[in-house]
């Protein structure tokens, strides 16, 4: 079997089905779908597509995710995530300081603000220092409730009007 490539460059494009076993750059830029068995450490993150990978550490990443795709563990300061067609994204963990979510579900979230739109799902909440949780839609759950033992440093805004929606932090919520 042949061994994949470790790829180490400034700016790093692909189009279509690329896989990989690493990739240390300053840009990634991923027109399709990316699949890495090791790690990605980039300044930039763009992925047009999908993107399957153990570990991402990058400074800024924007994900327009248009098929099912999968992250173990991202680590970055800004993260995007934009849904298209049946596009959905699965982190088990997420470390970041703004994180702005669609169509995503994640195990565990670290962050100081976070948004969160149509379709998204997280497991569990850790926090200890003060955040911000924007609700911009009411098809969005919590599994566990934030709100519970950290009442005190979390302030949640609804940002929609549908009086008649469900509590996003009742574990009884199932995603759309």
């Amino acid at each position: 079997m042949r061994r994949l490539p470790r790829i180490k460059t400034s700016i790093f494009r692909c189009n279509g089905y690329t896989r990989v076993n690493s990739i240390v750059a300053k840009y990634v830029i991923v027109h399709g779908f990316l699949e890495v068995t090791g790690s990605i450490r980039s300044d930039r993150l763009l992925v047009i597509g999908g993107i399957k990978a153990k570990e991402v550490l990058t400074d800024i990443a924007v994900l327009d995710i248009s098929a099912p795709s999968t992250i173990i563990d991202l680590k970055t300061r800004v993260l995007r995530v934009h849904k298209k067609n049946n596009g959905r994204l699965y982190c088990s963990c997420i470390t970041a300081n703004n994180v702005y979510l669609t169509y995503t579900h994640v195990n565990v979230i670290t962050a100081k603000i976070i948004t969160l739109n149509d379709g998204c799902v997280i497991d569990k909440l850790t926090t200890n220092k003060n955040i911000i949780i924007r609700v911009n839609s009411p098809y969005c759950s919590f599994r566990t409730n934030p709100l519970k033992n950290n009442a005190s440093r979390i302030l949640v805004l609804f940002n929609y009007h549908n009086i008649y929606s469900q509590d996003p932090f009742s574990p009884k919520r199932s995603s759309p």
